[in-house]
């Protein structure tokens, strides 16, 4: 019997299909958020809303996830494997549209915070003359998923990087300039008007730290726009079912100035 060769990784044996061609993109991103959005189906309709319409998820792990997910009037049900060891994930078509599809993606690291993907497009029963063609289509879509999601990555690395305040009491500045995004001591606070007085939160959103600077507000209601977690600005709750919470704080008004006493800290990630 051959002697096993160190630091192979045996083929994968349902892989029978017509090579496309390959995708490669720098990003400044660490490799933490990346396999951290690979794992986040969550997010596909929303933060690539142009590409996706819905998604139903039917099981999720550590190893990956399945979900159907909807193209316009288009679904699929799509599998995606991590390997982390291999710095390697495996996004597969089950049924539906482009059913039989791979698309292998790797991830070079060149230092702490940059990597280089390497993305190739598997695809069974295309025609030699027509892969580089339908290769080109691949690679424009990925171009616009990977535009998206490094914007989102590295807003979640900058918001981490900041942390939060501990100080007790937070001068928000002149009361005519709110409402507003005030930035104080490595914290942005989002104040707003409800309910006839101004309230003042983390402008992280808690979950997974999405920018809430500009999302929307209706009847108390904020919701995230990378995964569309809505939460009441009156309680801090979560309405979407999941067990994290704002921090809505009141603001007090003293001698022209806004102020938030007794804040505590702001959102975790």
């Amino acid at each position: 019997m051959a002697q096993a060769v160190a630091g192979f990784t045996a083929p994968d044996a349902r892989s029978r299909l017509d090579h496309l061609g390959t995708y490669t993109r720098t990003m400044p991103v660490t490799l933490e958020r990346m396999f951290e959005n690979a794992l986040d189906w969550e997010h596909l309709p929303y933060v690539h809303a142009t590409s996706f319409s819905g998604i139903e998820c039917l099981e999720a792990g550590s190893w990956g996830w399945r979900a159907r997910l909807d193209f316009g009037e288009q679904t699929s049900e799509i599998e995606l494997r991590l390997y982390p060891e291999e710095r390697r994930w495996i996004t597969r078509t089950l049924a539906g549209e482009r059913a039989g599809s791979e698309i292998w993606t790797h991830a070079l690291v060149l230092d702490p915070e940059q990597l280089r993907v390497v993305v190739d497009f598997f695809l069974p029963n295309v025609p030699a003359e027509h892969r580089a063609r339908v290769g080109q289509g691949y690679a424009r879509q990925y171009r616009q998923l990977y535009d998206e999601d490094e914007a989102m990555m590295v807003e979640r690395q900058r918001a981490l990087a900041l942390g939060g305040t501990t100080r007790s009491e937070i001068d928000l500045g002149p009361v005519a300039d709110l409402p507003g995004v005030v930035e104080r001591d490595g914290s942005r606070w989002r104040v707003v008007e409800l309910d006839g007085a101004l309230t003042a939160f983390d402008s992280r959103c808690p979950h997974l730290l999405g920018p809430l600077d500009d999302a929307p507000i209706a009847d108390g209601v904020i919701r995230c726009p990378w995964h569309a977690y809505a939460f009441d600005l009156r309680s801090g709750r979560c309405l979407s079912g999941a067990s994290c919470r704002m921090r809505p704080r009141p603001v007090a008004l003293r001698d022209g100035r806004a102020w938030i006493v007794e804040a505590g800290g702001s959102n975790g990630g």
